[in-house]
């Protein structure tokens, strides 16, 4: 979670997430929460919030870009934040909540037949995921061919992760 400081300049910052009913939250209407909000309190307990706000959009900038104005909270996945977040465009909120672990699975043809496109993409999944912030499991697994591999990198970055899906020719 994050917004600009010029939002926080006119709003209270929330401490919890049932603050979030009182906020102007960005929504992201291609995310797989929808306006139900998951969080893990600092205790380990899990909890959801239901938000509202007057943006909803399937524009990656539409939403990084109201964040920047200061429009509203948005709950961002690091590699479309991390830039603003390292320049202070946007700071963190409701630090002491984590959001649930999300895995991202890749599927592709076992490694002996992999091309070099396959590996390259795999490779940019794993960078892409901050080292020491992820975990990288590989096993074969039947129900995808007799030759594939799946790999997990579970996630564990203070914000939502994103899937990615490919298809080798």
């Amino acid at each position: 979670m994050c917004c600009a400081p010029a939002y926080l300049e006119k709003h209270s910052a929330p401490r919890s997430p049932a603050d979030l009913a009182g906020h102007n939250c960005l929504l992201y209407t291609y995310s797989m929460l929808g306006r139900e909000w998951p969080f893990v309190d600092p205790a380990g307990n899990p909890t959801t919030m239901r938000v509202s706000g007057n943006l909803a959009t399937t524009s990656n900038e539409a939403i990084r870009a109201a964040a920047v104005a200061g429009v509203g909270l948005w709950m961002a996945t690091p590699y479309i934040a991390y830039d603003l977040l390292v320049s202070g465009a946007v700071v963190p909120i409701l630090r002491d909540y984590k959001l649930p672990e999300v895995e991202i699975v890749a599927l592709y043809p076992h490694r002996r037949h992999m091309t070099a496109k396959v590996r390259a993409f795999i490779d940019v999944l794993v960078d892409r995921f901050a080292a020491g912030q992820r975990r990288l499991v590989m096993k074969w697994t039947p129900f995808a061919g007799p030759r594939a591999v799946e790999i997990k990198v579970e996630s564990r970055l203070p914000f939502l992760s994103s899937f990615f899906s490919f298809e080798t020719l």
